[in-house]
């Protein structure tokens, strides 16, 4: 069997890949994968479970507590694959360690995953699961007049505060997990500053190849070449995963992934690289009411780090519920609403139940109909769905960190909820959460705050 590396990695090069907190050691056949059954399945080692609520001084201090500990339960199964590749007929095609959750995803022929659950010190091995696109809905909306400002950004007051507060995202860096980018559309051009594609393409230039990316990127950090303005901070910068094929598909093998690599994108926890907040309009059905599993805990450690997941709700309204990880209590989740400040028919309701206990989902609103946004392959289109929303929230909490950079996820997320427009029933309700986002109030109260902090020193 020809490999492009014939032999194992060291023990030395293979365990500083994993501390070091690339996606683990990364071997390829180089002639059996075409017309080999292949699985991919997210193994989780047996660990001892972690002490709550722990803290820590720094963040690097806290990735490489949770890459030492991931490091010391995965060791015998990583030595154990790299072993299988010396085996006749056995195929091990990709091995990925990851550290953000304790999770090793391996793609591999039938037989060495039938190994791999018999073995002591594995917990479980579980299938990738595929998951698709939040995809576009079709809207025949009526459109209200978007020269000079797209529909979306006048109502959540983008222009005035760019205008009388001095803010359009400069020095924040936003996370993009997506279809990937066109980054030379002229609104987006110079304005990703790192992009990672999870399936086939290996090079340093942004693309896409779906146009949902490309959106929702626009929404968050485009200028005004057709005239209008169509980003909320036009002067952020984004850090770009592509999870989705051409085909709006992929697994929550490479979601789990992208989510450990832009947690430290160069792999060195001593550089303050990662994104400040991740934008992410991608989800699925909630499955059930118990907390736990590989995406929630990815979320969770994201948070712990200080990113923030900015989530769309999902458009399964209007009887269908805010899906997952929309759901999860510790991410922001965000519904859609057209230019009447309606809640958009598709838009996913409230409440989400976590262990009993009834929760208000989405906690925000912004538009999300017939929005206005960059094409991928150049130009501009309309899209609708509570994918074009989030967006537009991610890009209001990028011009809430330009104003006071020491601002928690905590703050964001409260000061978001008590100054939105309420809109519907009176108070926070389970169709527009709190209410519409309001750009100028979000970032009044992050300079106050910044202000005051000042004053403490």
């Amino acid at each position: 069997m020809l490999t492009l590396n014939d032999n194992p990695p060291s023990e030395a090069s293979r365990m500083n890949k994993v501390g070091l907190g690339f996606a683990g050691w990364i071997l390829f056949t180089g002639t059996a994968l075409a017309g080999t059954n292949l699985e991919t399945v997210i193994v989780e080692p047996v660990s001892e479970p972690h002490v709550a609520n722990r803290s820590f001084a720094t963040r690097e201090d806290h990735i490489t507590t949770l890459q030492r500990e991931s490091r010391l339960s995965q060791e015998s199964i990583l030595t154990a694959l790299a072993s299988a590749r010396q085996i006749e007929g056995s195929i091990v095609a990709q091995v990925d360690a990851l550290w953000l959750v304790n999770r090793i995803v391996v793609t591999a022929s039938s037989d060495v995953i039938a190994q791999l659950r018999t073995r002591s010190d594995i917990a479980s091995v579980t299938p990738a699961t595929e998951m698709t696109l939040i995809a576009p809905v079709e809207e025949d909306e009526e459109s209200p007049d978007e020269k000079g400002f797209t529909y979306g950004l006048k109502k959540i007051r983008a222009g005035e505060a760019w205008n009388n507060l001095s803010v359009d995202g400069s020095g924040v860096v936003v996370g993009h997990l997506d279809t990937g980018v066109h980054g030379s559309h002229p609104d987006l051009k110079g304005k990703v500053i790192l992009f990672k594609d999870f399936f086939y393409y290996d090079g340093e230039d942004p693309i896409d190849g779906q146009g949902h990316g490309t959106h929702t990127a626009g929404t968050i950090v485009g200028g005004n070449a057709s005239g209008s303005h169509i980003g909320v901070a036009p002067s952020a910068k984004l850090i770009v995963g592509r999870i989705f094929n051409n085909q709006g598909s992929t697994t929550d093998a490479v979601i789990l992934r992208a989510m450990n690599w832009i947690a430290d994108p160069d792999g060195d926890p001593s550089t303050s690289d990662a994104p400040r907040l991740v934008s992410n309009s991608w989800g699925g059905p909630k499955t059930t009411d118990e907390p736990g599993g590989p995406l929630w805990d990815a979320c969770q450690n994201w948070v712990d780090l200080g990113i923030l997941p900015v989530f769309a709700a999902g458009n399964s309204g209007p009887a269908g519920k805010v899906g997952t990880p929309g759901a999860f209590p510790h991410v922001l989740s965000v519904g859609s609403t057209n230019w009447f400040n309606w809640l958009s028919y598709f838009s996913s309701r409230g409440p989400v139940v976590w262990e009993g206990t009834e929760m208000i989902k989405p906690e925000i609103v912004a538009p999300g109909s017939s929005i206005y946004s960059a094409k991928d392959g150049g130009g501009w289109v309309k899209m609708s769905g509570t994918s074009m929303a989030c967006p537009h929230v991610a890009g209001v909490a990028a011009l809430m960190v330009q104003a006071y950079p020491a601002i928690t996820n905590e703050q964001i997320v409260e000061i978001m909820k008590s100054t939105a427009k309420d809109l519907g029933d009176d108070g926070p309700d389970n169709k527009y959460g709190w209410g519409l986002v309001d750009c100028v109030k979000v970032v009044e109260r992050a300079q106050a705050l910044a202000q005051f902090s000042a004053n403490q020193d």
